[in-house]
């Protein structure tokens, strides 16, 4: 079977041909370590770590952080359990490092305690079963590893500033779900690619970073040379662009966590817009990992192939 990213990146003509993007797909999969997590029986993820790690890789890592298998590893073990009691000292045994060390380099890594992360993360979980489903607020707090609704609440008036009622009455409002849960997306490759189109427009579009950062996780894996690391240098260069920034979605596609999403980045300074090809890794509806291909866009004139690179028109 043909590879989805590959034929997208070769469909959009980041690649000469379908065998080329094939081959350089496959140099990301062993230099880079993009691949899924399974998890064993015993709810361990089965990833081991990359035997072969680029060096280009290697030296974007900041000295003291995690290396990007480990908050691979991590990100899954936590998001896997987090219904669960989890503790310092088995997340360190996953990474091979002992308990303090471990708490040092994650909060470089994630920009928080692991404490604190791991309630991000059931705080992102219920927000996103109290916009996705019609559950009481009683199962969805027990459904998100929380003792039970007080629980919430207080995690939510600490960590979001306001209760969880509020913020659901809130977002329904702007929002509006008259339909069902039938009527929800019905696979996680669909569901990844409507909380995609919905970060971009959050964060680009609307420069809501408080909204935003619902859906770009605290630890997120920045691979592109264009931006810093993390979810604050991705946040921070869209601060310092000129408010006229917009970014057009256009084709889409995902294969289980992975999405791809061709677009259009405009006012943002410079001569030319960019045509990006951004993939994405999902997962329980936050975006964690991205890597992206740019171009500038091309007028009639430059095009060698006479044809737009996005939409059906040359840029004015």
């Amino acid at each position: 079977m043909d590879n989805p990213i590959a034929s997208i990146l070769n469909a959009v003509g980041v690649f000469d041909s379908a065998s080329q993007s094939s081959a350089v797909m496959e140099h990301a999969h062993r230099s880079i370590g993009i691949e899924r997590f399974a998890v064993d029986s015993r709810g361990h993820p089965k990833e081991s770590r990359p035997s072969t790690v680029s060096p280009i890789s290697r030296r974007l890592i900041p000295r003291g952080c995690l290396a990007a298998w480990q908050t691979r590893r991590v990100h899954a073990y936590i998001g896997a359990h987090l219904t669960q009691r989890l503790n310092v000292r088995e997340l360190a045994q996953l990474v091979d490092l002992s308990p303090s060390h471990f708490s040092r380099v994650f909060r470089r890594s994630f920009g928080s305690t692991v404490h604190r992360y791991v309630m991000l993360r059931r705080v992102a979980m219920a927000q996103r079963l109290m916009l996705d489903t019609s559950e009481e607020l009683s199962g969805i707090a027990v459904s998100c590893g929380m003792s039970d609704q007080s629980h919430m609440t207080r995690l939510f008036q600490r960590l979001v500033g306001t209760t969880p009622a509020a913020w659901r009455r809130a977002y329904m409002r702007e929002f509006p779900t008259d339909h069902t849960e039938a009527d929800m997306p019905s696979n996680i490759a669909e569901q990844n690619k409507t909380t995609v189109l919905v970060a971009f427009d959050t964060l680009f579009n609307k420069r809501d970073y408080a909204t935003a950062e619902r859906y770009w996780s605290p630890g997120y894996i920045q691979h592109s040379a264009h931006i810093e690391p993390g979810r604050a240098g991705l946040f921070n260069l869209i601060k310092s662009l000129p408010p006229t920034l917009r970014h057009e979605p256009g084709l889409i596609m995902a294969d289980g966590e992975f999405v791809i999403l061709h677009g259009r980045f405009s006012g943002h300074g410079l001569p030319k817009n960019w045509i990006a090809a951004d993939i994405l890794r999902v997962v329980d509806g936050v975006l964690v990992e991205h890597w992206d291909v740019i171009q500038d866009e091309a007028s009639r004139a430059e095009s060698r192939s006479g044809l737009p690179m996005f939409g059906d028109r040359f840029p004015s």
